[in-house]
């Protein structure tokens, strides 16, 4: 369930100001507010975003209990085939534990969110840091909204106070302290006495 505040549409022209509200209106007089629905009346072919909001703050819950709570500048709708929300100007995530204290940040120049998957991409400088101060980079990771876990293929790399990890392939769960490598490349020990 995602609440949105601070949600401003911009408008580019009257027709398309007068598609939103129909399609608003279709969705609410439905038995069900089904997106595929909804996409499939919307034209494939149109790459434009059907909404744009900016400075939008959303938070993501599971049986009623904060998870994650995201912040964009720009976020930008569009509803083809498959339907997705693109963040192009970045995004910040503040991941919780389920007593809701912050677990993890992430942080990216660049994030889309695939509707009916619920999966979350973010790429271009991605930085998260967990509640031991443990810091990973990589150039893109995966959020599964559903299983709760983030992953990639890429390279990352993780400081943590004693050393500094690097390889190729990486899970984790949300808080970012339960994670493993499937390809290590190195390992840098930054304690002096060594």
């Amino acid at each position: 369930m995602f609440t949105i505040k601070n949600f401003h549409f911009i408008q580019k022209d009257i027709f398309q100001l007068s598609f939103i509200a129909i399609l608003l209106i279709l969705a609410i007089s439905c038995k069900k507010n089904n997106i595929a629905e909804i996409a499939a009346i919307v034209p494939s072919n149109d790459h434009s975003p059907l909404e744009t909001s900016r400075d939008v703050e959303f938070i993501l819950s599971d049986s009623a209990v904060i998870r994650a709570k995201l912040t964009t500048p720009l976020m930008q709708t569009f509803f083809v085939d498959e339907p997705y929300v693109e963040m192009p100007k970045g995004l910040n995530v503040i991941f919780y534990d389920y007593q809701t204290r912050p677990s993890g940040y992430l942080s990216a120049n660049y994030g889309k969110r695939y509707t009916l998957k619920r999966i979350i991409e973010v790429k271009d400088n991605v930085v998260v840091v967990n509640t031991r101060h443990d810091t990973f980079t990589t150039e893109f990771l995966t959020w599964n909204e559903r299983q709760n876990k983030v992953y990639t293929e890429n390279y990352v790399r993780v400081k943590t106070k004693d050393e500094i990890i690097t390889g190729k392939g990486f899970t984790s769960d949300l808080s970012f302290t339960n994670y493993e490598f499937r390809n290590i490349k190195g390992i840098i020990s930054l304690n002096n006495s060594q």
